[in-house]
């Protein structure tokens, strides 16, 4: 059933992240001026290696990069958010490489960092659950970022902190999902933010969301999952204009990038194409991931031929990131990047 919200959305699309590598190396998390190294491990190393280090300074002995062709793209993580968020990019070209801290914003920590996005040109946007916004440029290797304030004008209040954040296909505008999970609002807010500073637009749409993950979908739509009335998960698609429909799934959260869509509960990530989505077909191919970890966010990459799959250790901490790749008709296991689990948190995105 279509539902009609009185304020517009402008038209959005978004790409998600880059292709991931055959060989990805060490990625290191900053913490307090100490610089960790979690391991890259091939797809037959026992992640439970890197996940049960206890300090996350050293490389566990005998691991490496897995060998294979180097790509072309880098892999951001902030772990920590989103009181002590962090951030380093990972160089897919350069196997045994630390990577490069990233700077965030000052206030982030201050104003609790809901996530960092990447745009298809490589810029950056920092955003906060209580609604601020930096954007800072495209960086190449051992450049310095300089991150710039995003106003975002709204006549009406949110309806509680801001989850998560994608940008438009034409990377012209951030569009942000807010709301309240676990609280029983039946409430979510969509703002799209002009990068020029005009004033933002909000929808509200009357399901709860279940998390922070937002899609952009062709046609500037995007797509969220929520709780209807009678608490079953939904995924509603909102179309430019406003109006949305809403699909029933069993699911928490939902990831795109080219002709790829990714539907994630907490142990298994299901992908299809956005073709059947528009045929009213949900995803129903299950990647395979290795052991029984719970799932955490999901980022595609922008042409479909990768996904990076946060997972979840037994207390709901991320505890390593799997990699996998489009082979032929099916996804194959690349390797898994070590996370400690004591940050908490991780947020994956691609860069070029």
């Amino acid at each position: 059933m279509t539902h009609r919200p009185p304020n517009p959305l402008a038209a959005i699309a978004a790409v998600t992240t880059l292709v991931v590598a055959a060989a990805i190396a060490a990625v290191a998390l900053l913490a307090g001026g100490c610089e960790g190294r979690p391991a890259f491990l091939p797809p037959s190393a026992s992640p439970g290696s890197t996940t049960s280090t206890a300090s996350p300074t050293s490389v566990p002995a005998g691991t490496r990069a897995t060998a294979g062709p180097a790509l072309e793209w880098r892999l951001l993580v902030v772990v920590g958010a989103p009181s002590r968020p962090r951030a380093r990019i990972l160089d897919t070209a350069l196997p045994g490489s630390a990577g490069l801290p990233l700077d965030l914003p000052a206030p982030v920590a201050g104003d609790r960092l809901a996530t960092v996005v990447a745009a298809p040109d490589g810029r950056l946007a920092a955003v906060t659950q209580g609604g601020r916004a930096w954007i800072a440029p495209a960086r190449s290797a051992g450049d310095g970022e300089e991150w710039a304030p995003l106003p975002i004008n709204l006549d009406d209040p949110l309806p509680g902190p801001v989850l998560g954040a994608t940008w438009s296909d034409d990377a012209a505008r951030l569009v942000l999902v807010a709301g309240a999970p676990g609280s029983g609002m039946r409430r979510t807010a969509i703002i799209s933010v002009p990068l020029d500073g005009t004033r933002a637009t909000m929808v509200q749409v009357p399901l709860e969301a279940d998390g922070p993950a937002i899609a952009a979908l062709p046609g500037g739509r995007v797509a969220f999952v929520g709780r209807d009335v009678q608490d079953r998960g939904s995924l509603a698609l909102v179309a430019a204009g406003g109006s949305f429909v809403s699909r029933p799934v069993a699911a928490r959260s939902v990831a795109t990038g080219g002709d790829v869509v990714a539907l994630a509960d907490d142990g298994a990530v299901r992908v299809g194409t956005l073709a059947d989505l528009d045929r009213g077909a949900l995803p129903d191919e299950r990647l395979p991931l290795e052991g029984g970890a719970g799932i955490g966010a999901v980022a595609l990459a922008p042409d479909g031929s990768a996904v990076a799959v946060v997972r979840l250790d037994g207390g709901g901490a991320a505890a390593r990131i799997d990699v996998l790749r489009r082979a032929g008709n099916g996804w194959q296991a690349v390797g898994s990047i070590g996370l400690d689990p004591t940050d908490g948190t991780a947020i994956p995105a691609w860069l070029p």
